[in-house]
């Protein structure tokens, strides 16, 4: 018997006379090093998914050689910038003196501030022309409705705009779909989300002409609803599911507090045991 790098001399005695031949040596496969991550599955509002991978081909299997061992895929959490959203419902109370109060007449806008207000009577002083009649400018879209979306729930985002002076000709409401990736399967409702979707909350400006903008109050920031469970990141042996949610319902304006609370929930998930792994046969 002898020893080998790359091949096996076998001797075989057939009639009298050695046959010797050359036969390659088994070469197990070995796993090669992590690939880098792909980008993160959100790209705002939450917590995603990022993954990267490795292949079996360091060296391949060969001869009869083992297949490797060991996972060939791996992810990972990442956490999303919070989106871009809008200011909560309400009033919102702005500055304006005495006498813009005596001499103008107040304008309401509905969804966001739009431009500055115009004194009616002041287009001689070169503020610019009012329109008689017509809707006001669109608010800023919406956060999207959901993290993900499917076909069944697609997510999406909206904006509006008011019929500031009669007749108006058009629609107030415009929807759109979100560019976000696809739900990772169907699991039970969760209880803290809205099953019909996000409220849409309204607000009211009443605003003021001042020789000047309207200038806005604080306004403290909020939580949005939380996000689904995350899918467990272990089959077994005890992984983590992760929700998260955002300071964006509505986020903080013009120095306005930052939510306080916890951004991201943790719990248990798939505890049981992992199976053992056979020993090769020798």
């Amino acid at each position: 018997e002898r020893s080998c790098t790359s091949f096996v001399v076998s001797h075989v005695c057939d009639h009298g006379r050695w046959n010797c031949s050359l036969e390659h040596c088994p070469v197990d496969g070995a796993l090669s090093p992590w690939g880098p991550w792909t980008p993160c599955s959100l790209s705002c509002g939450g917590l995603g998914l990022k993954t990267r991978s490795r292949a079996c081909t360091d060296p391949a299997p060969a001869h009869g050689g083992r297949d490797c061992r060991g996972p060939r895929l791996e992810n990972t959490y990442c956490q999303a910038p919070d989106c871009p959203g809008t200011a909560g419902g309400g009033i919102m109370r702005l500055r304006g003196s005495p006498s813009c109060l005596r001499r103008s007449r107040p304008q309401v806008r509905r969804g966001s501030a739009g431009p500055p207000c115009v004194d009616p009577s002041s287009d001689s002083a070169g503020l610019g022309q009012m329109r008689t009649t017509g809707f006001s400018p669109w608010s800023s879209w919406t956060p999207c409705s959901r993290t993900c979306t499917d076909a069944l729930r697609p997510a999406t985002k909206s904006r509006r705009r008011l019929c500031a002076t009669p007749p108006c000709s058009g629609s107030s409401l415009q929807e759109k779909p979100c560019n976000l990736p696809q739900c990772p399967g169907e699991s039970a409702p969760d209880p803290d989300r809205n099953p019909t979707g996000p409220a849409r909350r309204l607000t009211t400006v009443l605003c003021v002409w001042s020789g000047g903008g309207c200038v806005g109050p604080d306004l403290d920031g909020g939580w949005s609803r939380w996000s689904p469970w995350s899918r467990c990141d272990k089959p077994c042996g005890g992984g983590r599911s992760i929700r998260t949610r955002s300071c964006s319902s509505p986020p903080p304006k013009n120095g306005g507090r930052k939510c306080e609370g916890e951004k991201n929930q943790v719990k248990p998930c798939n505890t049981r045991p992992c199976a053992k792994p056979v020993p090769p046969q020798s």
